[in-house]
């Protein structure tokens, strides 16, 4: 959920560099490097490739080694990052570089003063630049081993397609009936913990049985890439309640809750969430990032694909959560166009499995007007998302109310009856003018204060089908009104809550009451008989290549038998340079009898520029018509790390107050965890400031999260503000982390006066929109108060911040907290009286001040 321009050219995928005669001569094209700026958290640099050969350098592929992290590209793209090692290619436009010519592509990278520091180690199309040395070495090649289950056989009568297609603005079922999928978001795959939480609680068919008896037929289930690395290990499960999970990785607990939902009757929408391992939306608000580029966001889509691939319980992919800052959409932009990059993946994805729904995002800024993350699809009517297989095409969007964050509207003097006229404006368009199907992908709230309540009534009747909200349905007869997930089953959702209260058991009935006039019933995911089950080995390279990477694949019978219990499965794979994974699926023969568990091997051999350093990979098929054996025995208990932040309280008068210190683990265990507190003076004094406290804290197995509330004593003293600690000791079953912290107490005896209203003499309008206490992201509007126009303007302003993101201008330089900023290329030019917007996201200290001073607007 929230916190709350170039034409892009088709990418040539596929294409082997051509080395021309390169590999007999020694080369003489050089590369050059340049530092354009450097503010000192971050610079900008070019390269520039010189062609001094006889003949034209085709398709080139640059390689060097380079310590910053480099991220956007310009006039190139990042095909792979292996640890300080870069791969960037040309564009269509400019990968070629004739004889006697040049190319130069740019980047921003992190952090600055370089120095004298620069890229290294050049390879050009697999040759060293320097004609001499020897070319990196070439990657290795390994397969993964798996666990599958074995599945029933096939049912003996034909039936119709289970997977849903769209007709206009509906979602329709095999007979073209249309359908609605209403459902809850369960998340935690995206998290540290690989694994849906509440696990450490209960057992995970309890959880989706229950979801299922309150009326939900739909799990949006997000999740990160990082969840398939080999590394990523799950944890914060109690195995005691989750018995058939010891042991599995992230993926396969995934096939464990696919496998459960279509038992029970539940389809489930896979969603990328994010990159990397964490909580809430991207902060980059893209889709990839330097350690997880866009090609393993494709490869990971088409792996699942792959895997559920005639699985009827999995039935749509959300491509990636909330879109946001520098995303575009219909620039062409080949860094930040999310329709561009949501047609390639889609695409992808419909190659390999053309049943599942195509689910894409909105954005957040359109033609300068914002929304929430993820939500604006108002250029989706203008450039619509183009797949190749048609009827699969859902817009999604996210909508919140004001206790998430207070977006215009909601001061508005005409809330709610506004609601509607924005929601046609942002999305509804699509359904009303039966342009695809939409579904609310996230909408929550805890529905503890009215402006809640009246958004959330007054969404509920638009999801219905009451698009005017006058109590009459406008649908067609037949017709549903747009489907829905609603953020979130979990409790632990600090912004809205969950269905499910902090006991992970309990209901909170409100929410579940509001939806029960838009949940609708879908016929079971395996009606009919079971689907094809496969092993899906996953090929992977420890490094991309610039060349061309081959090998052959077989199966090999072991206790499992080709024909009997498997499909045989042989070919080639091919990397294309910059690939580093293939996926090989090989068909299981079900059948319902009581057998041990079987296996057999996928072998690889005969590769080409790449050595196999793992041939085997071994298929595990584990029978599920008998009983299962026994589980392994439980693994050690998670040792998670335990920390202590503190608040501030303002003192008070008369009495005590409590100033609260938060002491939280890094994540659950499944073991008792104890930790001892004791206050100590700083600028504060126990007994006359505050009370003096010690004890110890003890942590249940699944508990994070412990308060010590330290008494303040009030007067009318006008003083300082006063800073006093709580720190923490003798940690037991946890490891150390930040055991001290400072608590304010907050002097208010005497109320500085209100701020006079701002003001605005050099036409500079600043605001925060969004604080979480370790950063914030913030609005500037830029006004032309000149009577003429503008071609260009800067803005120099002091903020005790880092900006680490901007979006819609640029940073020119930043000295201490000076910074200078300048207009994009696109937004440079301001009519008299005229605005434009941009924004950054920043990191600072918790408590330091978010304001800017020092304003200076230049405008030419």
């Amino acid at each position: 959920m929230s916190n709350r321009s170039q034409k892009r050219p088709r990418i040539r995928r596929g294409a082997r560099p051509r080395l021309e005669s390169m590999e007999a001569r020694s080369l003489l094209t050089s590369a050059v490097f340049s530092v354009i700026s450097d503010w000192g958290s971050g610079f900008t640099g070019e390269i520039r490739i010189e062609n001094t050969e006889p003949a034209p350098v085709n398709d080139w592929r640059l390689e060097f080694d380079f310590a910053p992290t480099i991220s956007p590209v310009w006039n190139g793209v990042v095909v792979s990052r292996s640890g300080s090692r870069y791969t960037i290619r040309g564009e269509s436009w400019n990968k070629d570089v004739p004889q006697g010519g040049a190319v130069t592509f740019g980047f921003n990278a992190a952090p600055g003063n370089l120095g004298g520091a620069k890229p290294a180690n050049f390879v050009l199309n697999g040759v060293p630049l320097d004609g001499g040395g020897t070319p990196p070495a070439p990657p290795a090649i390994a397969v993964d081993d798996l666990l599958v289950l074995e599945g029933d056989p096939p049912p003996t009568t034909g039936t119709p397609s289970p997977f849903f297609s769209t007709s206009g603005s509906q979602i329709v079922d095999a007979s073209g009936k249309a359908v609605k999928l209403a459902g809850i978001n369960w998340f935690g795959f995206e998290t540290a913990n690989y694994a849906p939480h509440g696990l450490w609680t209960r057992g995970y068919k309890d959880m989706m049985d229950q979801m299922k008896s309150l009326g939900f037929n739909t799990i949006r289930l997000p999740f990160s890439n990082q969840l398939f690395d080999a590394a990523s290990k799950p944890n914060g499960i109690d195995f005691a309640k989750n018995p058939d999970l010891q042991g599995l990785s992230g993926l396969q607990i995934m096939d464990k809750i696919v496998d459960y939902a279509g038992k029970v009757g539940l389809r489930i929408m896979l969603d990328h969430h994010r990159s990397t391992a964490g909580n809430s939306a991207q902060s980059s608000g893209l889709w990839y990032t330097p350690e997880y580029p866009e090609t393993r966001w494709i490869s990971d889509w088409t792996m699942l694909a792959a895997r559920y691939k005639g699985n009827a319980a999995v039935v749509a992919a959300d491509l990636h959560n909330e879109p946001h800052g520098p995303a575009t959409w219909g620039s062409g932009s080949p860094t930040t166009d999310w329709r561009l990059a949501a047609e390639r993946a889609g695409n992808a994805i419909l190659a390999v499995n053309p049943d599942w729904l195509i689910v894409v995002e909105g954005i957040e800024v359109v033609d300068g007007k914002n929304y929430w993350w993820g939500g604006n699809l108002k250029a989706a009517g203008t450039y619509p998302v183009r797949l190749q297989v048609p009827g699969r095409l859902v817009y999604s969007t996210h909508d919140y109310p004001q206790s998430v964050y207070d977006q215009r509207w909601f001061s508005d003097p005409s809330y709610p009856n506004n609601l509607t006229a924005i929601w046609d404006e942002y999305w509804g368009y699509l359904f009303k003018q039966e342009i695809a199907p939409v579904l609310i992908g996230e909408f929550g709230s805890r529905l503890a204060t009215t402006i809640d309540d009246q958004w959330a009534a007054e969404l509920v009747k638009y999801a219905g089908g009451d698009f005017d909200t006058d109590g009459d349905n406008d649908l067609a007869p037949g017709k549903q009104g747009p489907s829905w997930t609603w953020w979130s089953w979990n409790p632990n959702s600090g912004d809205t809550g969950g269905i499910l209260l902090d006991d992970w058991n309990t209901v909170r009935t409100e929410a579940l009451d509001l939806l029960k006039p838009i949940q609708f019933t879908l016929a079971p995911p395996t009606e009919g008989g079971g689907s094809t089950r496969y092993a899906s080995f996953t090929v992977s390279l420890t490094k991309a290549h610039s060349q061309k990477v081959t090998l052959q694949y077989a199966t090999v019978d072991g206790t499992a038998k080709a024909g009997l219990d498997y499909v045989a499965a042989s070919g080639t794979l091919e990397f294309a340079p910059g690939e580093t994974r293939k996926t090989v699926n090989v068909a299981l023969v079900g059948d319902d009898l009581v057998e041990s568990d079987e296996t057999f091997t996928l072998r690889l051999s005969n590769s080409t520029n790449a050595s196999i350093v793992d041939a085997d990979g071994l298929a595990k098929i584990l029978d599920d018509d008998g009983t299962s054996p026994p589980p392994p025995p439980p693994p050690p208990p998670v040792v998670p790390t335990v920390s202590v932040t503190g608040g501030s309280v303002a003192e008070g008068n008369t009495g005590t107050t409590k100033l609260p210190f938060v002491v939280q683990l890094s994540q659950a265990s499944t073991a008792t965890i104890t930790v001892d507190y004791t206050s100590a003076n700083g600028t504060a004094t126990a007994g006359s400031d505050y009370v003096a406290a010690s004890g110890r804290l003890t942590f249940a197995p699944g508990e994070t999260r412990k308060t010590v509330d330290i008494s303040v004593v009030g007067d009318t003293t006008v003083e300082p503000d006063e800073r006093l600690e709580l720190r923490l000791s003798n940690p037991t079953g946890a490891t150390a982390g930040t055991l001290t912290a400072s608590g304010t107490i907050r002097n208010d005896d005497v109320a500085p006066p209100p701020p006079p209203p701002p003001s605005n003499p050099n036409g500079v309008v600043y605001k925060v929109r969004d604080d979480w206490g370790a950063g914030f992201v913030a609005d500037l509007t830029v006004k032309n108060t000149s009577a003429t126009a503008w071609k260009n303007w800067t803005l120099s302003f002091d903020l005790d911040a880092t900006i680490t993101n901007i979006w819609n201008a640029e940073i020119v330089s930043r000295v201490g907290n000076r910074y200078t900023i300048r207009a994009a290329s696109w937004n440079r030019s301001v009519a008299p009286n005229a605005s434009v917007g941009f924004g950054f996201q920043a990191s600072t200290a918790v408590g330091r001040s978010r304001a800017i001073g020092n304003v200076v607007l230049q405008g030419s």
